[in-house]
């Protein structure tokens, strides 16, 4: 706010870009409503998304059991490991989900499977905040990627047992 005020006798327009929202909004002047940008996002509810999220999980599944021979000294609980493909390929849960703990609420996020892994198995030696967690659910649901699923899976392989 002191940098617009030390701006506003140059001809630079300002806009506000608030943090949990997909819109850009600002006026150049107090008379007028100004103009509304949308922000293209990618969203995890889109039905292309969310295909492409079943087919990788179906993918990954059948890539792991091919696999499996030697996934299973490389996963923490193999018992879990084969557990884990059974239900994803019965489509009961997903390679990867939000982050969920008792402390975040992914109420106001779209609806998936209960996954596996999640965003912060990204981050496998950090400590995630219930803030953190919760920032990064609607970071991956606003702009999913299968590759975040895939660098999920690849930084988390040593837990998909869990």
């Amino acid at each position: 706010i002191d940098k617009m005020s030390e701006l506003q006798d140059t001809n630079v327009d300002f806009k506000i870009a608030p943090a949990e929202s997909h819109a850009i909004i600002g006026s150049n002047s107090i008379n007028t409503s100004g103009e509304y940008y949308t922000v293209e996002i990618n969203s995890i509810a889109d039905k292309r998304n969310r295909r492409n999220k079943r087919l990788l999980d179906i993918l990954i599944s059948i890539i792991l059991l091919i696999t499996s021979p030697v996934m299973v000294f490389l996963v923490r609980k193999p018992g879990g490991f084969f557990r884990n493909i059974i239900l994803v390929l019965f489509g009961q849960c997903s390679w990867v989900g939000y982050y969920g703990s008792e402390e975040t609420d992914n109420s106001h996020l779209p609806k998936i499977r209960k996954g596996i892994l999640n965003p912060g198995d990204a981050f496998p030696k950090r400590s995630i905040s219930s803030e953190t967690a919760s920032w990064l659910n609607l970071v991956y649901a606003r702009d999913y990627k299968f590759t975040t699923d895939l660098n999920i899976l690849y930084r988390g392989l040593k837990n998909i047992g869990k």
